[in-house]
């Protein structure tokens, strides 16, 4: 998405995407998807704010907050959700499965700098958690996007909750 005058002069690229959600008169409505490069390499693994949203909405879970972020040599799944182990398991394959389908997070696992995704179970306040985390990180509150990608680690200090257990993820052999 680009901003421009009435003229045609371009004056910032955002690197947003965007969805034409309906027309007002004749001027389309827009909902925030996510930011075009907003991207997590830590080992090589390019993981895009597309793919993760796209697996994430693919998973289909009733989701109050959701963030992927590398933490350490793994990824971390950190989910707000009721849902119970079982769902909250098969979603966390999924989103491995989703993963794994870029061909750079595959190669970064398959040469070990990588481990298997992990699931950080938030018990409250994800996202008003995360916001005044982002806002402590240096962003201004009113420039702050709905990312479900972090390029940042340290996200386990900072949420309430805890990371499922090894014995409950043993069937998909996730830890």
């Amino acid at each position: 998405m680009v901003l421009t005058t009435s003229g045609g002069l371009h004056r910032y690229r955002l690197h947003d995407r965007v969805r034409v959600t309906g027309f007002e008169h004749e001027c389309p409505l827009l909902r925030f998807i996510g930011k075009e490069n907003n991207v997590s390499d830590h080992f090589g693994e390019k993981v895009t704010e597309r793919h993760v949203r796209e697996a994430l909405d693919a998973i289909g879970l009733d989701v109050a907050f959701a963030l992927v972020a590398c933490e350490g040599s793994a990824y971390t799944l950190f989910i707000e959700t009721s849902a119970d182990a079982d769902q909250l398991l098969a979603a966390a394959e999924q989103l491995e499965t989703a993963l794994d389908e870029n061909v750079h997070y595959r190669y970064c696992r398959h040469l070990g700098q990588l481990g298997p995704l992990r699931v950080f179970r938030v018990s409250h306040d994800g996202r008003s958690t995360w916001l005044r985390e982002s806002a402590r990180r240096g962003q201004r509150l009113g420039e702050i996007k709905p990312l479900v990608l972090s390029r940042h680690d340290g996200w386990a200090r900072v949420f309430s909750g805890g990371y499922v257990h090894a014995k409950e993820m043993a069937a998909t052999h996730l830890i």
